[in-house]
């Protein structure tokens, strides 16, 4: 993050040095999930008389707070795949930053019980990624699909892009399908875990199927389905 972001500012103009810190992230990352929590309609009002927030504006200045969030960047810009081009990712600009969070949430033991099942990350700003769905509390925002425990600690997550290719080494059985095989690809294998899942990811013809792979991995499964759906 620091040496992107120092990277990006160069880009934008070699004259203004930008030169943040590893300290500097941290604190910029300490006071957003703080400002997540301790809610203002506006960042500002954080160092503002009337509402200052000491934490907050104690760490940085309102000034340097704004000039981070300008240049925050992950990664490089100009190594970034066109679109219509073989490889091209959507998640490019936050690919590093997604890497790093599932490698961490892999590394967590699994409970036996675990399900997947897709969440909703609150957002009504400008994306071609947003997601509107009027059955889930908040109906704007990024869905997420993710293998999850029975007290909510998530092992594994995919960001959904419009698209779901098919798992690696595993037969394409259709989105639904694709998505529970790519998430259970951490799963330890042979081991009896038990996964359960709503009518989305089994109403539909692959369903047989998906149970199949998912047997085949030593993984026991229960899912809703409707007998019309169902083959023969």
């Amino acid at each position: 993050m620091v040496t992107q972001s120092n990277l990006y500012a160069s880009q934008c103009d070699i004259n203004k040095p930008f030169n943040v810190t590893f300290k500097e992230i941290e604190q910029l990352i300490g006071i957003a999930q703080y400002m997540a929590v301790f809610n203002f309609p506006k960042t500002r009002m954080y160092w503002s008389t009337a509402a200052r927030v000491d934490c907050i504006a104690d760490t940085m200045t309102v000034n340097r707070w704004e000039t981070i969030k300008r240049y925050l960047h992950f990664s490089n810009n100009e190594e970034q795949i066109p679109v219509g081009q073989p490889g091209h990712d959507r998640l490019f600009k936050i690919r590093p930053l997604l890497t790093a969070l599932k490698r961490n949430f892999n590394g967590v033991p699994m409970l036996e019980m675990l399900c997947v099942d897709e969440q909703i990350v609150p957002f009504k700003g400008k994306s071609s990624l947003k997601q509107y769905n009027p059955k889930k509390p908040k109906r704007w925002g990024y869905k997420v699909f993710i293998l999850a425990d029975c007290h909510g600690i998530i092992y594994n997550f995919e960001v959904y892009t419009g698209t779901i290719t098919q798992a690696e080494g595993k037969p394409d059985i259709g989105a639904s399908g694709n998505i529970v095989l790519k998430l259970c690809s951490v799963i330890p294998t042979n081991q009896s875990f038990k996964l359960f899942f709503d009518n989305w990811f089994s109403v539909n013809w692959f369903f047989i199927d998906l149970q199949v792979q998912l047997e085949r991995m030593k993984i026991h499964s229960v899912g809703t389905v409707k007998s019309s759906r169902l083959p023969n």
